[in-house]
């Protein structure tokens, strides 16, 4: 199986994309989990500031969002 490195910036641009497209009236944080592991997945945590207690997850692959 042939791995690649998914750009981290590519897959907090798309993050962000998809975040505004959905929570347009929110602001959020985004850190990254992955920070010594190359891998073809990235997730974040995002936390919003309307929620700041809880922590969201999401996962970037090939820039599909899930």
């Amino acid at each position: 199986m042939q791995k690649y490195f998914q750009p981290l910036g590519k897959a907090i641009e798309v993050l962000e994309g998809h975040l505004e497209d959905k929570y347009p009236m929110d602001s959020w944080g985004i850190t990254d989990t992955d920070d010594f592991k190359i891998e073809p997945v990235i997730n974040f945590h995002v936390i919003f500031d309307s929620e700041p207690k809880v922590v969201y997850e999401y996962t970037v692959e090939d820039i599909v969002i899930s």
